[in-house]
């Protein structure tokens, strides 16, 4: 093998951490619907996070603080991820705002995720107050879900 070139390494871990995802995601191909229909989510869920109301926030993350809950072998509180959303809106305030122009899609984990930053691989979703959320998404039932 020389410098600089890859090679494939097959990986089996002896077992797979809980998580619901990898069962309930679709598998996706990217088309300009998809990108299309993400980007509608996207707007969304920046005015949600805008509202600054913690429950319609957490409602528009709950899959991904769950799953992830899950999957750290940690009990899921509710109250907790409210708690934490109310600090971060009280920091960030209603600065959020996506950059839907020039974005970069790419679909990970056998097609089940998609992943969406700008053309230097950044969170298309910031603040002004140097905020930014990395977005992955699945396609649960035929909607958008916010995973990982």
């Amino acid at each position: 093998m020389k410098l600089g070139e890859w090679k494939e390494i097959s990986f089996e871990p002896p077992f797979l951490p809980p998580s619901g995802l990898w069962k309930q995601a679709e598998s996706m191909s990217l088309t300009s619907e998809l990108e299309s229909s993400a980007i509608s989510f996207l707007k969304d869920f920046t005015k949600v996070l805008n509202s600054k109301d913690a429950k319609k926030i957490l409602a528009q993350t709950f899959f991904r603080a769950k799953d992830t809950s899950e999957v750290r072998y940690y009990p899921y509180v509710e109250a907790d991820e409210l708690k934490s959303i109310q600090g971060m809106t009280k920091v960030i305030g209603s600065t959020w705002k996506l950059d839907p122009i020039k974005t970069k899609y790419k679909l990970l984990c056998n097609q089940q995720i998609l992943e969406i930053t700008n053309q230097k691989g950044e969170p298309v979703i910031s603040s002004k107050k140097s905020g930014s959320i990395p977005i992955y998404l699945s396609r649960i039932n035929w909607k958008w879900v916010i995973v990982r």
